[in-house]
């Protein structure tokens, strides 16, 4: 995609966070890089060079905004071999959360790479060594809580950097303490969510442990007490809401799980639900026995990326769209249907399905969302994934069985060649399942 297909809306907001960001995260001494990564010469002015940030971002799967910010600025000094330590192979992996506490404990540096600096090169490692690599093998930090934790060590590391300042501006501390109050009650209300998605106890020790490690004022002193107390409290909740086992379901023992899927996804690519169907997958469930009630809580996490070269208005011409989708469903013995945990040997089964596509949430929302904005399903090249996360349970009334997770990721494109061919794919690769079968 060239420059001249692409337009950027508020290009004058872009341009101006672009200055600020390139002064606060010290970028602009790094421009001449920048300039060759994206390909551009140095007499492009701002404009073209958001517009370049902003293809480069849709390349390499950051959110296409054309501003250097926190994250494309990582992802840029990764290309660029500038970031040491390495940058992080995952969004909540030991190199990302060593690299979130090393700069809460620096504000002063404005997240600038470690370049030859032997004595902090030390201190990150003793870092990851120490505190985020045992408390990651005990258990990685919870999804659901990765982003309230990464906003939490953005606000104390902006409110330690104005505390630091010769003269820090009063009204700026106001307004970041306001943050971090709200942040802390954000945290706090978002527990018991943070339960139900399936962060369980160890989950919570690992939140509240990098909690402790964040760089707190004393002027935040009693926020940080009441969080920490709050984790612990729902610890105990967790503990007691757990189930005796939580592990991948793949070789459980308890859960076992088998997937029929088609071989031809064409269905896959319509705006017709009736159509899609026919390329769902089947998914059978196996418990113990024993188990009166089966329940499964899923999330479903989508991305969009589209370009339409030939749309009208710039606005059309490209996009991405985001969106979540939770499902929760439960399956009794006493229930009717076409798989109420049925007698099958030496177990009962439990059937689930899956419909992939454009045509069904949580596609089906940001296709709607994106047509808004000038995308067409036929005419435009475009890219979907969609993660699926499950997390099923066993029950005998109300002892718990067992729990188990599993999941699967969803991808489906399309490209146009010089000549105007539509080409098509779809792949579907499940994990944490026992059997994975490709059916006619």
């Amino acid at each position: 995609m060239s420059l001249g297909e692409s337009s950027l809306i508020d290009i004058d907001h872009v341009v101006g966070m672009n200055r600020r960001f390139g002064e606060s995260l010290g970028w602009n001494e790094y421009r001449g890089h920048i300039l060759r990564l994206l390909g551009i010469g140095a007499g492009a002015d701002e404009k073209a060079f958001a517009e370049s940030v902003a293809a480069w971002q849709r390349r390499n799967k950051v959110p296409r905004t054309g501003i250097i910010n926190h994250e494309t600025w990582f992802r840029m000094q990764v290309a660029l071999g500038l970031l040491d330590p390495p940058f992080p192979s995952g969004p909540f992996d030991e190199n990302h959360i060593t690299n979130v506490l090393f700069n809460s404990r620096h504000p002063e540096r404005n997240l600038a790479p470690i370049k030859g600096e032997a004595k902090l090169i030390e201190e990150w490692k003793n870092i990851r060594n120490q505190l985020v690599r045992p408390a990651l093998k005990q258990a990685p930090l919870c999804e659901a809580s990765g982003p309230d934790f990464d906003r939490l060590a953005d606000y104390l590391r902006w409110f330690n950097g104005e505390l630091r300042k010769k003269t820090p501006d009063s009204s700026r501390l106001a307004r970041l303490k306001t943050l971090l109050l709200l942040q802390v009650k954000l945290i706090l209300k978002s527990l018991d969510r943070y339960i139900k998605s399936g962060c369980e106890e160890p989950n919570l020790e690992t939140l509240r442990l990098f909690v402790r490690a964040l760089l707190w004022p004393k002027e935040a002193q009693d926020q940080r007490t009441i969080l920490i107390n709050g984790i612990h409290e729902a610890q105990k909740n967790a503990l007691t809401a757990s189930d005796k086992r939580t592990k991948q379901c793949k070789g459980s023992g308890i859960v076992r799980l088998e997937v029929r899927k088609p071989k031809d996804f064409a269905k896959s690519f319509t705006k017709d639900v009736t159509q899609a169907l026919l390329a769902g997958a089947a998914i059978q469930i196996f418990v113990p026995k024993n188990t009166t009630e089966v329940s499964q809580l899923e999330w479903l996490h989508a991305t969009l990326e589209w370009i339409c070269p030939q749309a009208k208005t710039a606005r059309g011409r490209s996009g991405g769209e985001r969106g979540v989708h939770k499902i929760v469903w439960t399956v009794t013995e006493k229930e009717g249907g076409a798989c109420p945990l049925n007698i099958v040997g030496n177990e009962r089964l439990a059937c689930d399905g899956h419909t992939y596509g454009l045509a069904v949430k949580p596609g089906s929302t940001l296709r709607e969302s994106a047509e808004k904005k000038g995308f067409d399903l036929d005419k435009c090249e475009w890219e979907f994934v969609e993660t699926f996360r499950a997390t099923t349970s066993a029950y005998n009334g109300l002892n718990p069985l067992g729990r188990c997770i599993w999941g699967f990721q969803f991808t489906a494109k399309q490209n146009i060649d010089k000549s105007g061919r539509i080409i098509r794919s779809a792949a579907v690769k499940y994990w944490g399942v026992d059997k994975e079968l490709e059916v006619n």
